[in-house]
């Protein structure tokens, strides 16, 4: 692992002078459902505003400069203080998210955020996540309300990579959790499916406010996923069962099933190199 800057380092030690306050992360890869739960977590009192801090898109759109991503530990130190002191500071974060701006300059969650409780939320059906993301990044449009730059059209090559990206992220921060020894909530975001009441009363049994689970109001987000994701899954499905003599995926199926936590290491894209 990289050794930890000098301005990381004195943006560390200015974290760990000031007053500790309650912080959380949601943690995984994208079109894992966090909007939805994130949403659902921002109803009730103290819990903060989970959002994606540690995206460039986000930090644009709060008017933070670009060098803040550059120290990710300055900014988180500007994001917590910026918290009422009755309020926890909530983040939800991706691997290349935490790749590029953390773990790739030496520096741990638990370093860049003392006493963090982590919640590890990910989907059963990843190709449904896959085929989620493809489209997200077709149009542009990642939650309910927001106007489609183009019209999505299917790509099983195109899905294909983003289900083996999807897949290889997961088992990283497994692997990272794994060799940390850290506390983990795990979510499934399947589960909220007929048992809401009951997944988010987890979660916020975990983060200690199992008290104020009638505050909680059910997320006014629509699920995006439609029809046409449905049938886009089958096609894909069918197709990926019939391609296994395709060069590129028989590669990517073999990696994947010789492939463990410890052999990865922690370079979200080394997997493509192999």
């Amino acid at each position: 692992m990289a050794a930890i800057d000098a301005t990381a380092s004195e943006s560390l030690g200015q974290i760990r002078e000031g007053p500790m306050k309650k912080v959380y992360g949601i943690v995984g890869t994208q079109r894992s459902g966090s909007n939805y739960v994130c949403s659902g977590l921002r109803s009730v009192k103290g819990l903060g505003d989970p959002r994606e801090y540690f995206s460039p898109v986000h930090i644009h759109e709060e008017g933070k400069l670009v060098q803040s991503k550059e120290d990710a530990v300055s900014f988180a130190h500007e994001l917590i203080a910026a918290v009422p002191e009755e309020e926890s500071f909530a983040f939800k974060l991706h691997y290349l998210q935490f790749f590029e701006n953390f773990l790739s300059k030496g520096i741990d969650l638990e370093t860049a955020f003392p006493d963090i409780k982590i919640i590890f939320l990910r989907r059963s059906d990843i190709i449904q996540q896959a085929v989620s993301l493809w489209k997200a990044e077709l149009t542009q449009v990642w939650v309910d309300g927001m106007e489609a730059q183009r019209e999505p059209h299917y790509n099983f090559g195109e899905i294909r990579s983003r289900y083996f990206d999807l897949k290889i992220h997961d088992l990283m921060w497994e692997r990272y959790l794994a060799s940390r020894n850290l506390s983990f909530l795990n979510l499934i975001y399947e589960d909220l499916q007929g048992n809401e009441q009951k997944f988010f009363y987890n979660l916020l049994s975990f983060l200690g406010c199992a008290d104020r689970f009638s505050d909680l109001k059910k997320p006014d987000l629509i699920k995006q996923a439609n029809e046409q994701s449905i049938q886009w899954g089958n096609r894909f499905r069918n197709e990926y069962r019939n391609c296994l003599s395709d060069q590129n995926t028989a590669m990517w199926i073999s990696r994947c099933r010789r492939w463990n936590a410890e052999s990865l290491g922690e370079d979200p894209s080394i997997w493509r190199g192999y």
